[in-house]
């Protein structure tokens, strides 16, 4: 598929196979009359109707156009990285230990590692995997996390608590950057 926005051309394949005696290069379409034309049409209509739709949510959002951008919404990239809790946590946690003398104590920097390594384990005992992105991590997994940090770890309600209000001023920390 190749795509030109201001003059600017953006190419990707979408993997179907066409005659090339039936191609029509100036209609873009197959110019057969089998079965296996019409489907090959229609998928190709299917194609440029939702590139049309992407090109106008984008033209709809304020966003600069480009071929290359359109491409890549119509394939489900997205522009934005995935945000992974433990990265965000172990990055808390640095900026944390340059505190110490300063504005924190020794102590309170301990339990936030403390945290990040029951964190570890959670995700990894629940999910089986190595880190969750921020956006998962909504009342279930906190609700998950606690029952977790009860029974498997056996913490006392107040170490339990302390640990997930170290986990909340976490997430303080994330959103009121």
């Amino acid at each position: 598929m190749r795509i030109t926005v201001n003059g600017l051309r953006a190419v990707t394949p979408i993997n179907l196979k066409v005659d090339p005696d039936k191609w029509h290069p100036v209609a873009g379409r197959s110019i057969g009359n089998t079965r296996r034309d019409e489907e090959l049409n229609a998928r190709l209509d299917t194609i440029r109707l939702r590139v049309m739709k992407v090109y106008r949510q984008l033209e709809l959002d304020g966003e600069q156009i480009t071929a290359r951008k359109v491409i890549d919404k119509y394939l489900g990239r997205d522009d934005k990285p995935v945000i992974m809790l433990l990265d965000i946590f172990r990055e808390h946690n640095e900026r944390c230990y340059k505190l110490v003398g300063k504005d924190m104590a020794l102590g309170t920097v301990e339990r936030y590692e403390t945290t990040l390594k029951h964190t570890i384990a959670f995700i990894s005992y629940q999910y089986h995997e190595t880190d969750v992105p921020v956006a998962s991590v909504d009342h279930k997994f906190i609700t998950d996390f606690e029952f977790w940090l009860r029974t498997e770890r056996e913490c006392a309600n107040n170490t339990t608590t302390k640990y997930l209000s170290y986990f909340k001023s976490l997430f303080k920390n994330i959103y009121y950057k």
